[in-house]
């Protein structure tokens, strides 16, 4: 019998896109980031477009992220990182798995439409 796998994320924003680049160079390594905002053409309110995992967030936050660009309009990012049971105050060392099933569950199950790879096949356990 499988067990369930619980995943807590702390998410902290919005932050523009300045914003977000330098709080990820001073205080993120690995993480999570959420893009919010509207893309061309889109007149509702901005909404949830892509999901990301990077093992420098700072890094990966540049103009040359292929989602950023795709986002015209309202961008707002939110950081996130993986938060784990153990001593108060301590945080024990965040393992790429978790990572990346944090991703892949927010992606797959929100449907964001700048995610195509992480939504067309449920991820298998390991």
């Amino acid at each position: 019998m499988e067990k369930h796998i619980a995943i807590v994320v702390d998410w902290f924003g919005p932050f523009s896109f300045e914003q977000a680049r330098a709080i990820a160079r001073a205080d993120f390594a690995d993480g999570l980031y959420m893009l919010i905002g509207k893309v061309k053409y889109q007149k509702a309110n901005p909404k949830l477009q892509y999901i990301g995992v990077a093992k420098g967030l700072y890094a990966r936050l540049g103009r040359q992220h292929h989602a950023v660009p795709k986002l015209t309009r309202d961008l707002k990012i939110w950081l996130g990182e993986v938060a784990s049971m153990g001593i108060p105050g301590r945080k024990r060392k965040v393992v790429h798995t978790q990572l990346d099933l944090a991703e892949w569950v927010h992606s797959y199950f929100l449907d964001l439409p700048l995610n195509e790879r992480k939504i067309v096949n449920p991820r298998r356990r390991q």
